[in-house]
């Protein structure tokens, strides 16, 4: 599968779009179910590339800031996260996050 992934990993490509390929390629191969908590295809990139994420944990990041926005959550242990769907609120509260760590 990362043979027929790997061109569509590039610089800007959110984890939400990975994924979404991967399944996309999943379902051209007859694969419509999974497992693993209904997940098709976990991908972490940057940062989370290094964490350990259950199935049933897992979420999906449509950006960089959005990524940087869970992780403080899930470092301070915490499990409920709300994804802000204000673009520009996530940008600045990330940036704001980050000059204090």
């Amino acid at each position: 599968m990362f043979d027929e992934i790997k061109h569509f990993i590039v610089k800007g490509v959110s984890e939400k779009d990975i994924a979404a390929e991967c399944v996309k390629l999943l379902r051209e191969k007859g694969i419509t179910q999974c497992w693993y908590h209904g997940v098709s295809a976990l991908v972490l990139c940057g940062s989370r590339s290094k964490m350990s994420v259950s199935g049933k944990d897992y979420i999906e990041c449509d950006s960089k800031e959005e990524a940087r926005y869970i992780k403080v959550f899930l470092d301070a242990d915490m499990q409920d996260i709300c994804i802000p769907k204000n673009k520009e609120y996530l940008k600045q509260i990330t940036l704001i996050a980050l000059s204090h760590q």
